[in-house]
């Protein structure tokens, strides 16, 4: 390639790199019906000594033509916690343990114009986020308009072993509206060499590693962030940025402190981790004052008749706490003693003269039921119905329907004869349920139950 078509090229790329840095910086965005345009969007940031935050944020937004009745600040102050190696500044270096939250504080919260004449303005908490809506539902306004909101922030600066940082997501990306330029100051308590500030800063999505953005140590305790030339916010990108300093210039909340917000913002893995020994100690309790059998007293005499009229099905029910087959098929041996059925064996039909086996053939005697518990006169009813025999083979495969029917009334018996103050069918149905339905809740607790211990004594 001769010289004079390399020069081209070379022109030509120079131009194209130029020309289109030219394009997008004049690039212009008109506001529409639903969106406007933020034309400015700078943030100052003064650290204190007791190491809380006073950020003063200045919005200049562009309604156009439209009108609006104002807009909505999105700031998250919600974070998960995450490990990252040690490495330089730029890199966040972070010693907390994986997975705990870390919440900021933000307090002394203002809204007002450029000439400090107040806004209205309500707050609600969505998701890890503070929205601050912006404005009166009465009153519209078009144009160009000022925001400066004013606020002071608790656990904005993370204390490490060797340096303590401001790391402050200065526009958020919860913006639906182009952010043509913005710039983020920094000023500290007390002067530091420049050499002992380190600082980095990104622009983008959430996670972006792009770096369209610069720094520079304006003073010995200021640092200020500015986009590069020509350089915007699209939609949901954001611009943040670190700043690094020696250990001394500012102090961490008391210990004491640290601690409350550490366990306010883990209250879930508190209760995760409190709530089986308190359910634990709830059940002993209930089984330590009512579940154990009372021990004897004395002499303990043996008694060879049931108590208060109590039948077969009720002491087989209080002995194990559950009404079993056993316990029901006694109840035709008991009716047959009480003198209301006859059992009867019988021979089953033969055939070719050969017998097909024994049967048992149930008689009923008395059709009086008084004196008959509830239960008695259930199991007679189903049995016999309107007939005064029915064999033992003729109910096989259609008795057990009535079971259900059976087992509930002789619990209610043992209820209101005082022997359970509730039917034990129900108590374990209760107690069942419950532990069926906290199974996959501990599961999914139990997974982060130890990380987030460790984690609320990190935040310490």
């Amino acid at each position: 390639m001769s010289f004079k078509k390399k020069f081209y090229l070379v022109a030509l790329v120079i131009l194209g790199i130029f020309g289109s840095r030219a394009c997008l910086a004049d690039q212009s965005f008109t506001p529409t019906a639903n969106v406007g345009v933020i034309n400015d969007f700078s943030v100052s940031a003064v650290v204190n000594e007791d190491s809380s935050v006073d950020i003063t944020e200045k919005i200049v937004y562009d309604f156009g033509e439209y009108d609006r009745h104002g807009i909505f600040r999105t700031i998250p102050v919600e974070y998960k916690i995450e490990r990252i190696e040690e490495g330089a500044a730029e890199n966040i270096k972070e010693t907390r343990v994986l997975g705990s939250q870390y919440n900021l504080r933000l307090k002394e919260i203002t809204v007002s114009d450029e000439k400090g004449i107040p806004y209205n303005f309500s707050k609600s908490k969505e998701g890890r986020y503070l929205k601050i809506k912006i404005g009166d539902s009465n009153v519209e306004v078009s144009g160009v308009q000022t925001y400066v909101i004013k606020y002071k922030v608790f656990r904005a600066v993370g204390f490490f072993s060797d340096h303590d940082e401001l790391y402050w997501n200065v526009t958020g990306d919860e913006w639906s509206e182009p952010i043509l330029n913005s710039s983020f100051q920094v000023i500290l308590p007390q002067e530091v060499e420049p050499e002992e500030l380190k600082q980095a800063c990104y622009t983008g999505v959430p996670g972006s590693t792009q770096s369209s953005c610069l720094g520079e140590i304006t003073q010995k305790n200021e640092v200020v962030f500015n986009l590069e030339g020509g350089f915007f916010l699209k939609p949901q990108e954001g611009f943040t940025a670190i700043l690094s300093w020696p250990k001394g210039i500012v102090s961490p909340a008391s210990g004491q402190q640290r601690l409350l917000w550490a366990l306010e913002d883990n209250l879930g893995a508190i209760y995760a981790f409190t709530a089986p020994i308190f359910v634990f100690a709830l059940l002993f309790s209930l089984w330590f004052r009512r579940g154990k059998d009372p021990e004897g007293k004395g002499v303990i005499i043996p008694r060879y008749n049931p108590p208060d009229k109590m039948t077969a099905q009720e002491l087989g029910t209080v002995i194990d706490e559950k009404v079993d087959n056993v316990d029901l098929s006694s109840l035709i041996i008991s009716l047959a003693v009480k003198g209301y059925l006859k059992i009867k064996e019988v021979e089953k039909k033969k055939i070719i003269g050969i017998s097909l086996g024994k049967d048992y053939r149930l008689e009923k005697i008395k059709n009086d039921y008084a004196g008959l518990k509830s239960f008695e006169i259930t199991f007679l009813d189903k049995i016999f119905g309107t007939d005064s025999e029915k064999k033992l083979s003729q109910l096989k495969n259609k008795f057990y329907r009535h079971i259900p029917v059976l087992k509930k009334e002789i619990y209610a018996a043992t209820v209101s004869e005082g022997y359970f103050s509730k039917s034990p069918q129900k108590v374990r149905a209760i107690y069942t349920s419950l532990g069926a339905a906290f199974i996959p809740i501990a599961v999914l607790l139990s997974v982060f139950i130890f990380q987030s211990v460790l984690a609320i004594l990190a935040n310490v």
